[in-house]
């Protein structure tokens, strides 16, 4: 009717979904669900190379890289011994929209048969996540194939205010994700705090017939 092909108007619809415009639902159709755009960075996650693609682009800094002992509260977390060292490394992230203020600080624990892997790892707009697994799969063969992931709604407060430079009190995402190999082995524990302003999150699940 408007004289372009289904592929312009398919390739149309995928990107006013991708911006949060319209949705797809069966049967009924593609729905208009907004009429502007948002001053958000979506979370969208349907497999790992989503979880990838979305580690990509804007800039990262490694803040702080050491190996540390368990205590109860993270040992209970990610099922280990308490005083087993872990490496940590603190990550903050900005959005491609706003290189001013932070959008994301993250804590990554890293197993201790990896430490020497995380020593190694430099970064810009490539998260340490998505070059610790390519490491791992290049130096031990090993990777991971099970991914579980928490979702919280928090108030950012104190240090994490202040790391995000956002007021006390402001809405905050945390997502926290698990990160085993074949084995059922935890290899990386990844806690990220980000600004509820900034990110929201989106996860499609695909349902078998």
């Amino acid at each position: 009717m408007f004289g372009v092909s289904r592929f312009t108007v398919r390739s149309a619809l995928r990107a006013l979904q991708d911006r949060g415009y319209v949705r797809k639902q069966r049967p009924i159709g593609t729905r208009v669900i907004a009429d502007r755009v948002e001053d958000q960075q979506t979370i969208r996650l349907t497999s790992l190379s989503d979880l990838v693609q979305l580690a990509e682009g804007g800039q990262q800094m490694i803040t702080a890289s050491a190996d540390i002992a368990a205590d109860p509260t993270l040992a209970s977390t990610i099922g280990c011994a308490v005083g087993q060292h872990w490496r940590h490394l603190e990550v903050l992230r900005w959005t491609s929209g706003n290189k001013e203020a932070p959008a994301m600080l993250s804590h990554l624990w890293i197993h201790p048969m990896y430490s020497g892997v995380a020593q190694g790892l430099h970064l810009n707009r490539i998260s340490p996540v998505v070059i610790f697994i390519e490491q791992i799969g290049q130096q031990f063969g090993d990777r991971p194939s099970d991914i579980q992931q928490t979702v919280s709604a928090f108030n950012i407060k104190g240090h994490l205010a202040r790391a995000l430079q956002v007021k006390n009190g402001t809405p905050g995402l945390r997502i926290q994700r698990w990160f085993r190999n074949g084995s059922g082995e935890l290899i990386l524990y990844a806690d990220g705090f980000y600004n509820g302003l900034l990110y929201k999150h989106q996860t499609t699940l695909h349902l078998n017939n």
